[in-house]
């Protein structure tokens, strides 16, 4: 890492939430009127033939692996019983569960949010159970974390233990018991943990899925003023020695993409997140909140070292999922989802250098990918093993390198680009002479790959026509407004109607009518609508209304014959009743 790398790291390490990745806490005993189908009322504290009947009416608990749940007692032991057949006949339980889930927002750093526990499992531990170190998965959405409630039950050992980022806590619950106190212990699910062999006795405890159920987290910058002030004299001091490609610092958690938002951030992540944002737009940089995927495929190994073969694979017993990754065939990292906090445009997929990134160990091997999935033998293709690992992270670049950055991205990107430039309200400078370059590129548009173009915006195009006023650019880039005609707004062809004279903008009409299609021709007639109805360019609309009984000629009536019904149906929304209406006139 570079000088300027190792500085940033330092100055974020001193942003901390107040918070941990484990929260724990003992509470005084009420009784639940906890009820379990098939076998009644559970009875405190839980002697041990109540804990056998609840086993009597339980089942294996199993764990999953890969995309699979699967039973081994060598990797899990315990036994468990669904939400399904679990209920509370004391209304107080709800309000004391309440107060858990508060002090676990406190402990957690995630006070500002509506949290909700949701039920999900009750747990038995008996003597010699155990659950070795692994991660929660993902249960509902917005799922962050799991919360365990250990129930008046005597028992020694089965502690829980929990490691994030180097730190380990462990939680003895058997000592709460001992005070005649329900233990209670939260941790984010992207948390190592296990639990220890339990040496004697039964723990039996209620496990909920800590779920997000509004983005109400209020933006806590400034909480950490001093902290963003630093940040924002950093970017300044190093941004003559940045260079023309984003930085990327990679935040401590992983994040499902489903669930990544910053709303739902963890620990130290979000109140660095929002220093670093806070400080980019007050140093002219920027910066957004990303998710880095972090692709490995490889060949699949059995555990013990060596690899699958079509001669020893059988579809039908092999667990794949056992596997893991021998020697690396494709590797790469690419920001993959862009959340938008800053409200500027995105990079697309972007592909990141080991430059680009800000880490002190990224992707290491003690990292478990958020995603893995396995591929038997097919063919003459050998068995591969997939691994994805997504990283919540910060990008961000000096503006004043942006037209730097933005050379050779996907034009759909830079596209986006100039909209954000030209569009109204447009709060950043744009430098002309870039605008030009981006319009020329524009000009060069492949019309053989029209589908490329359906989802997309054009409506800079138009805008930064009107911003550079000239004639003979805008004569030349015919074509390329042709085919984008349907992408640009009615508004933005307003501006350029207004904007240059009709001698420029009726060939492009033409040129549009001459293609013979009803979504061009239905986009047109509601174009110049627009113009009636705002008083818009009234000569030039008035020229067009004349002419189109001319235009409409040209397309053969089997156009209209062989789609009104379609359109009639409203599969396309895009087309009006009163262009309906007219074409069946016109035919």
């Amino acid at each position: 890492m570079t000088e300027m790398d190792l500085e940033l790291l330092a100055l974020l390490s001193e942003i901390k939430s107040g918070s941990d990745f484990v929260a724990s806490g003992k509470k005084e005993f009420i009784l639940p009127g906890l009820m379990v189908k098939g076998f009644g009322e559970v009875a405190q504290p839980i002697q041990p033939a109540t804990a056998q009947g609840l086993i009597a009416v339980a089942h294996k608990a199993p764990f999953g692996k890969g995309s699979e749940t699967v039973l081994d007692n060598t990797v899990r032991s315990a036994w468990e019983i669904d939400a399904a057949d679990i209920s509370f006949n004391n209304p107080e339980w709800q309000k004391w569960l309440k107060t858990i889930v508060e002090e676990v927002q406190e402990q957690l750093g995630v006070q500002h949010q509506t949290i909700t526990a949701s039920l999900y499992k009750m747990l038995i531990y008996e003597k010699d159970d155990f659950f070795v170190w692994h991660k929660d998965s993902e249960k509902e959405k917005n799922m962050f974390a799991t919360l365990s409630i250990t129930l008046l039950s005597a028992h020694e050992g089965g502690e829980l233990a929990v490691r994030f980022n180097g730190k380990e806590e462990v939680i003895d619950s058997a000592q709460a018991m001992k005070e005649y106190k329900m233990s209670y212990s939260a941790f984010y699910a992207d948390c190592d943990h296990e639990i220890r062999p339990l040496k004697a006795g039964y723990r039996v405890c209620l496990v909920y899925n800590l779920v997000q159920t509004a983005k109400s987290y209020p933006l806590s910058a400034a909480s950490f003023v001093a902290q963003t002030n630093i940040l924002t004299n950093f970017l300044n001091r190093w941004e003559p020695q940045f260079g023309t490609r984003p930085k990327v610092v990679l935040l401590n958690h992983q994040y499902t993409p489903a669930n990544f938002e910053k709303e739902n951030l963890k620990t130290d992540d979000l109140p660095r997140v929002e220093a670093l944002l806070k400080a980019a737009n007050e140093a002219d940089f920027f910066a957004d909140l990303v998710l880095v995927t972090h692709y490995k495929m490889g060949e699949l190994e059995h555990d013990d070292g060596y690899s699958y073969s079509k001669y020893d694979y059988d579809d039908d017993d092999d667990d794949l999922s056992d596997g893991e990754m021998g020697e690396v065939y494709e590797e790469y990292t690419k920001i993959t989802y862009w959340n938008g906090a800053n409200n500027i445009p995105d990079l697309g997929n972007f592909d990141l250098l080991e430059t680009d990134i800000i880490a002190h160990n990224p992707f290491s091997e003690d990292d478990e990918p958020i995603e893995k999935e396995a591929e038997g033998y097919t063919g003459n293709a050998g068995m591969t093993m997939e691994y994805w690992y997504h990283y919540g992270a910060i990008v961000f670049w000096p503006k004043i390198a942006h037209e730097q950055i933005l050379v050779g991205l996907p034009l759909t990107t830079r596209l986006n680009w100039l909209n954000y430039y030209t569009g109204a309200g447009a709060k950043e400078q744009f430098n002309l002479a870039y605008i030009k370059i981006l319009l020329d590129d524009f000009a060069k548009i492949d019309p053989m790959q029209p589908r490329q173009l359906d989802q997309i915006n054009a409506s800079g195009i138009a805008n930064a026509w009107c911003i550079l006023y000239d004639e003979k650019g805008l004569a030349a880039a015919t074509d390329s407004l042709v085919l984008l005609f349907t992408q640009i707004s009615f508004e933005s062809w307003e501006k350029l109607a207004t904007r240059y004279p009709s001698h420029l903008i009726t060939p492009i009409f033409k040129q549009v009518l001459a293609q013979e299609t009803l979504k061009s021709t239905a986009y047109f007639v509601e174009l110049l609508a627009f113009f009636a109805k705002n008083n818009a360019v009234t000569p030039f609309t008035e020229s067009q209304i004349a002419n189109l009984p001319v235009y409409l000629a040209r397309i053969p009536s089997y156009i209209f014959t062989k789609n009104i019904a379609a359109y009639s149906s409203n599969e396309n929304e895009n087309i009006k009743p009163d262009f309906l209406s007219f074409s069946r006139r016109v035919i």
